[in-house]
């Protein structure tokens, strides 16, 4: 008797088939455009299966970070799985030769999905984005805003709490018994609350409020311009800190790009 395939199993054969479909319209150029949607709509529920089956293996327990460890500590622990992706081959005219259906992009744990999907409480996420709010008010002023550029950078984003951290700040430059939400203190204590919903037992330290801003802004579009992280990179840097935090385990070193 034929072993029967699990769900990940059957979206690989049918990502297969649509690489082969797609192959016969490159070649024979004809129809490419709809090969190619059929080919990117089967590789997308590839990775849905999969992501939903490394969910199940987390609550069946099959991901334990210590024996009485919960559903999320594991999740946090696992940190992240590898996701499918195509691999094209070419020949030295740049003409496709095959597509290879590859096993190796590094995904992170969402955790904000991963909560949703197990009935855990999304609290922390709109806690992140006020922290991530007020880590760039403090980095606009580390850069040298003033206060009417502030005001400025707020009034176009028409974000309430941007706003509110800004307006605070200026309160504070004027009068210094003013609390100052952007201070590294005040910053610190917002991200250890912040931890303690999903690690109740942990503490963040004042090396991991650093890991954030170290690694915080980047180029903008335009000349001299600086650009915030977004929500998404924001809850990959928390997941990575989470896990440091809950292992022990330091950060590593990427260090390539030192190379003459």
């Amino acid at each position: 008797m034929a072993k029967k395939l699990n769900n990940v199993e059957i979206c690989k054969k049918e990502v297969q088939a649509a690489i082969e479909g797609y192959m016969d319209a490159y070649k024979n150029k004809s129809g490419l455009a709809i090969k190619q949607e059929t080919l990117n709509n089967t590789l997308k529920m590839l990775n849905k299966t999969y992501k939903a089956q490394i969910y199940t293996e987390i609550k069946n327990g099959e991901h334990k970070f210590k024996k009485d460890s919960n559903i999320l500590e594991d999740a946090i622990n696992l940190g992240y799985y590898n996701a499918f992706k195509l691999v094209e081959n070419k020949n030295d005219d740049g003409v496709i030769t095959s597509i290879v259906l590859s096993q190796e992009r590094m995904t992170a744990i969402d955790l904000e999905d991963f909560c949703k999907n197990n009935g855990l409480s999304t609290t922390w996420v709109g806690k992140l984005q006020c922290f991530n709010i007020e880590l760039a008010v403090l980095k606009m002023i580390n850069l040298g805003a003033e206060a009417k550029e502030l005001e400025a950078v707020a009034a176009n984003t028409k974000c309430n709490h941007l706003q509110e951290v800004v307006s605070d700040y200026i309160k504070h430059t004027k009068d210094s018994k003013a609390k100052n939400p952007v201070s590294k203190k005040s910053l610190e204590a917002s991200l250890d609350a912040i931890v303690k919903l999903l690690l109740p037992s942990s503490k963040a330290l004042k090396e991991d409020l650093q890991y954030f801003d170290d690694l915080y802004l980047t180029s903008g579009k335009n000349f001299k311009e600086v650009r915030f992280a977004n929500k998404s990179k924001m809850k990959r840097y928390f997941t990575e800190d989470l896990h440091k935090i809950l292992t022990g385990k330091p950060f590593g070193f990427d260090a390539a790009a030192l190379k003459d």
